[in-house]
């Protein structure tokens, strides 16, 4: 007697198949969905602005880029123990409380950069009034701060900042 199969092998691979193609569908449909339809302007528009920028750090015109007062005309080391004084004033002045203060050079010098970082991280906390004033004192201040992150957690009665910046200087000073 020859056993049969409770299973029709042709129709599970029909089906298999069938599942197969769908999932593929479904994943050229996705990809088509999350590509921007400006995505090839957007990344162009990136590059260009990339290579400018670099362009411009390494033909010696980079601290130039930047606004007048942007740049630190002294070196990264003076520049760091600068910073914290400053952070520590503003912090003082707003009555914002410092839980933790840093600012180093961010790495050594690269030949051919015109452009060194000294790195600034700090956590404060205070009423929130009190650590806006704290960040509108340092967007004020010259060189200026770039903001890496700014975590603002809100507490029942203050907030905590924990802050990460850079402030650029003129590795040629």
């Amino acid at each position: 007697m020859k056993s049969r199969s409770l299973i029709d092998t042709n129709a599970v691979v029909t089906v298999v198949t069938a599942g197969a193609i769908a999932a593929v569908a479904f994943f050229i449909v996705l990809s088509v969905l999350a590509k921007p339809s400006d995505f090839s302007t957007r990344a162009s528009e990136i590059e260009t602005k990339a290579e400018r920028a670099e362009s411009l750090f390494r033909t010696g015109t980079g601290a130039n880029a930047f606004a007048a007062g942007s740049v630190c005309e002294q070196g990264v080391e003076a520049q760091a123990t600068a910073l914290k004084a400053r952070v520590q004033a503003a912090a003082q002045g707003s009555g914002v409380t410092l839980a933790s203060l840093g600012a180093a050079p961010a790495g050594p010098g690269q030949d051919g950069v015109t452009l060194s970082a000294v790195g600034l991280q700090f956590q404060a906390s205070g009423r929130y009034d009190q650590v806006m004033g704290l960040l509108a004192g340092l967007a004020n201040a010259r060189p200026a701060v770039f903001v890496d992150t700014a975590d603002l957690i809100s507490r029942t009665s203050s907030v905590d900042l924990k802050f990460q910046g850079r402030v650029f200087c003129n590795a040629r000073s």
